[in-house]
């Protein structure tokens, strides 16, 4: 987080051009000015941050069922991951014993 603070300081002070790629949607949305979200070497979705991180991107890009938030310190949006993955009823296995 000290680099990216860092780096951000940096490009408003010097009003420099900054590309990364980060994996982390939390840090992107807090960071950065503008995202372009990618799948299979396409773009999805690029924007600020409150027009590109949502539920339903999250879902496409990552499969990852979750729900957006305003983050507490920025009003940026937050990721907060859903239900983890639980198997059906079918594939629920009693143990064997023996």
């Amino acid at each position: 987080m000290e680099v990216l603070d860092l780096i951000r300081q940096l490009n408003h002070e010097r009003g420099r051009t900054v590309v990364a790629v980060l994996h982390d949607l939390n840090q992107a949305a807090r960071y950065a000015d503008h995202i372009v979200a990618m799948r299979a070497g396409r773009i999805i979705a690029q924007g600020p941050p409150r027009d590109v991180v949502t539920a339903e991107l999250v879902r496409e890009v990552f499969g990852l069922t979750s729900v957006v938030v305003p983050d507490p310190v920025t009003g940026g949006p937050l990721v907060v991951p859903g239900m983890a993955w639980q198997p059906t009823p079918r594939e629920v296995r009693t143990p064997r014993r023996g």
